[in-house]
């Protein structure tokens, strides 16, 4: 940390401050050796004068709900915003006016992880492309912290723009698929579904061997590999990564029986600059549609089916055996416990003209 006799310092403040920074705010980023992100936000984002109650307030929101935002961002009570935070919370009082607020607030719940994710993805991105050339171009921080706005503002705007076309695009077009349109024909909660896993085999050892520039290769192509999946079988969706696993649901247990067979079976030449070890497990029944997410007794038994599969191989539930029977040839297993699940007597897939 910069020592508060240091000239350097001082002269970082003053001339965060003649950007507009507040004394306060320079101080802070010079401090916290963070000064050519904060000036970037400050630059990009608009200075964060008002308080919580102030921007409420300005965009009409209670302030308890304001709160319970930035309590699921990880903010803290002392948070600050900016015109464009204002914006964020006039948007959710005017969604207020339709919904309830518990609805609303499950909502954030469920976007904000999302948001998040989203935007490391894309902070690591401008990292690669941006943000490492302008320290190198820039060694001043406040110089570098200039230089990125120029680029940041633009690229910002394109992108947030671009999410909302994208969010739009998608929701239009799950509102015609057939494993929406069945969970909002149901009357309960919950929905029939087959639920399957993909997970690369032997990850932990992985990590402990490869260095993270090889590790993010990795699941770049293995979360590559997947969504190619569910490109040739549209019937399946593919609900979301959980760093080295793949989650998928579909109505039809032979669409996503095939889309995971080959996909655990695509690359089994062993060169390790090509193939990625995979393994699947699925199962199929009731499960609770919530957020976005599926939960239940299919999702637990495929995730621990998953955990049970050999390399490149698919394990599926018993009562799957007549659904698939047609399509695979299917070899059971001997019986096996399954934590939190019981005893249960799988099958290994195999293709239909494949013997055992």
């Amino acid at each position: 940390m910069t020592s508060h006799a240091d000239p350097d310092r001082a002269r970082q403040i003053r001339r965060l401050y003649r950007l507009g920074m507040s004394v306060q705010s320079a101080t802070d980023a010079v401090d916290a050796d963070r000064v050519t992100m904060a000036l970037v936000d400050h630059l990009t984002g608009g200075p964060r004068t008002f308080t919580r109650e102030e921007a409420a307030a300005r965009a009409g929101l209670p302030v308890h709900v304001a709160a319970t935002i930035d309590r699921v961002a990880g903010l803290g009570d002392d948070t600050r915003y900016s015109e464009s935070g204002i914006h964020h919370l006039a948007l959710i009082a005017r969604l207020l006016q339709f919904l309830p607020e518990e609805q609303v607030m499950e909502q954030v719940r469920a976007d904000i992880p999302i948001l998040r994710a989203l935007a490391l993805r894309t902070l690591d991105t401008a990292r690669t492309v941006f943000i490492d050339a302008a320290r190198r171009e820039h060694p001043d921080p406040v110089d570098a912290g200039v230089a990125l706005s120029e680029v940041a503002k633009p690229l910002l705007d394109l992108s947030t723009e671009l999410i909302g076309a994208s969010y739009r695009r998608v929701i239009l077009e799950l509102m015609t698929s057939d494993i929406v349109v069945e969970s909002l024909r149901s009357e309960g909660e919950t929905v029939d579904v087959a639920v399957g896993f993909v997970d690369v085999v032997g990850y932990t050892s992985l990590s402990a061997r490869v260095d993270p520039g090889g590790l993010d290769e990795v699941l770049t192509r293995f979360e590559s590999d997947c969504q190619a999946a569910v490109e040739a079988h549209p019937a399946v969706s593919l609900v979301k990564f959980m760093g080295d696993a793949g989650m998928f649901v579909a109505l039809d247990p032979v669409e996503i029986a095939t889309a995971l067979f080959e996909l655990v079976t695509a690359r089994q030449d062993g060169d390790e600059g090509e193939s990625i070890p995979t393994s699947a497990g699925m199962a199929h029944g009731a499960a609770l549609l919530r957020g976005g997410d599926y939960f239940g007794p299919p999702v637990n038994e495929a995730a621990r089916l998953t955990d049970l599969a050999r390399r490149n191989s698919v394990l599926v539930s018993d009562q799957l055996k007549d659904e698939l029977s047609d399509h695979f040839h299917l070899r059971r297993l001997a019986p096996v416990s399954l934590h939190g699940i019981g005893r249960r007597r799988p099958y290994a897939l195999r293709r239909a003209q494949d013997e055992d």
